[in-house]
């Protein structure tokens, strides 16, 4: 017996509509099993998700929300270091 693939084109565009709103990948995984339920098909896991978001060429980056809010200030907070990092003081010679 084969297993049928649980990607089918339901299930596809089920996965990018509700990444495009915003769910989770384990929330998309639990949503896209209970589609596939009456077929013999494999679980679908958040990491396939997560590979079959990656795959369609979707980002965590285009979504907005606070994946992308999170990287922006970590960004800010990690120039504002290296601006504010003491220099190295130019080493003296002896004698002087």
């Amino acid at each position: 017996m084969t297993l049928a693939s649980p990607w089918t084109d339901e299930i596809v565009a089920t996965a990018r509509r509700m990444w495009a709103r915003g769910y989770s990948k384990s929330e998309i995984a639990r949503t896209l099993n209970a589609l596939n339920s009456h077929l013999c098909a494999p679980k679908i896991t958040p990491n396939a998700v997560s590979g079959k978001i990656r795959r369609l060429g979707l980002s965590d980056d285009g979504r907005g929300g606070l994946r992308t809010a999170s990287k922006t200030i970590r960004s800010a907070l990690e120039s504002k270091s290296r601006r504010l990092r003491p220099q190295p003081s130019k080493p003296r010679s002896i004698g002087q």
